[in-house]
């Protein structure tokens, strides 16, 4: 349902519409936080836990999307 969302906001996203700004830093946020917490959680666990190897791709296009926001 979010994917819907998200694939139905991108013309507006494109467009550099203001109102995008701050849905971005939200998902931004989530999105780094998601990927530190399966990172931190392997290490805590001391195994590779359920998106423990996707989390770096996660974690950086969240990164670069926070730093790419004017």
């Amino acid at each position: 349902m979010v994917t819907v969302l998200l694939f139905a906001l991108s013309p507006a996203a494109f467009r550099g519409e203001s109102g995008m700004r701050p849905a971005a830093y939200v998902f931004g946020l989530v999105m780094a936080g998601n990927g530190l917490l399966h990172l931190v959680g392997s290490v805590y666990m001391r195994k590779a836990m359920p998106g423990v190897y996707s989390a770096p791709l996660i974690l950086g296009a969240a990164l670069y999307l926070l730093a790419s926001m004017p």
